[in-house]
């Protein structure tokens, strides 16, 4: 009676320590879940204030302000922390004792999806009247994959920037682009180094084009394609940028 008691409590021991290390490792999983590495560039929406905005690299380190051009990447920078990335900005915040000392102000929020290694961010400032009555930060950022799995050199992106649904054509690929990244359209089997781009909205007149050009490329290069709203007010002329990325060959045959 007295072995089968003692064989009872070793047999309780030994559940209560593997449910301890269960516990103790899916917490491990968890926090390794919710943390991540990348690298990443940014490019700039629109207009807007793009100065002083400041990435936290760990718990006390604030990075240098990030650098933001409208038709050209600026980065890569690096970053290894919690998955919910958080860009904030410096403001003053003195006290009797420390006279110059600041805070950070928070300004967008980001989510990494897992898996993500390598991405390129988009920053768009949002009007006051948004920002107030939504209760958001300051700005919106947009983001995509960049590794060369997904947007491989020879291939384009097309960024729809204009808030509203384009319907159009590059090269031999029709689609409707919806606000944001589209995914990547393969161009590097084309027998011409010239694609044809043309985008039409939706009017109360029906659908008009408001764009038709020529893109030259080279399959060495991977190219985000912007699409930008009107330069002027009342017209539906839009706005294209065209953004190469010179990829080495030894990078792609890596990837």
């Amino acid at each position: 009676m007295a072995h089968g008691k003692r064989n009872l409590g070793a047999a309780c021991c030994l559940l209560l320590l593997f449910a301890c290390l269960s516990s103790h490792a899916q917490n491990a999983e968890g926090a390794a879940e919710s943390r991540t590495s990348i690298s990443f560039s940014t490019l700039l929406l629109g207009k807007g204030d793009f100065e002083d905005i400041r990435f936290f690299r760990g718990q006390n380190n604030i990075s240098a302000p990030l650098e933001f051009r409208l038709v050209q990447r600026c980065g890569p920078y690096t970053y290894s922390g919690p998955r919910e990335m958080v860009f904030v900005r410096e403001i003053p915040a003195p006290t009797d004792e420390e006279p110059e000392a600041v805070a950070y102000e928070p300004v967008a929020r980001i989510n990494i999806p897992k898996g993500w290694d390598e991405v390129l961010f988009f920053f768009e400032e949002l009007a006051p009247g948004e920002v107030d009555k939504k209760g958001k930060l300051p700005f919106k950022v947009h983001m995509m994959d960049d590794s060369l799995s997904v947007f491989p050199a020879g291939s384009l992106v097309v960024f729809n920037a204009c808030g509203v649904p384009v319907a159009g054509k590059v090269g031999k690929e029709r689609a409707r682009f919806a606000p944001g990244p589209a995914e990547a359209i393969n161009f590097s089997n084309t027998r011409d180094s010239v694609l044809t781009a043309a985008f039409a909205i939706e009017t109360a007149d029906g659908p008009k084009l408001v764009f038709e050009n020529r893109l030259e490329f080279s399959e060495n290069y991977r190219i985000i394609l912007m699409l930008a709203p009107p330069r002027r007010a009342g017209s539906i002329r839009i706005q294209v940028y065209n953004i190469p990325q010179f990829i080495e060959q030894a990078d792609q045959s890596a990837s």
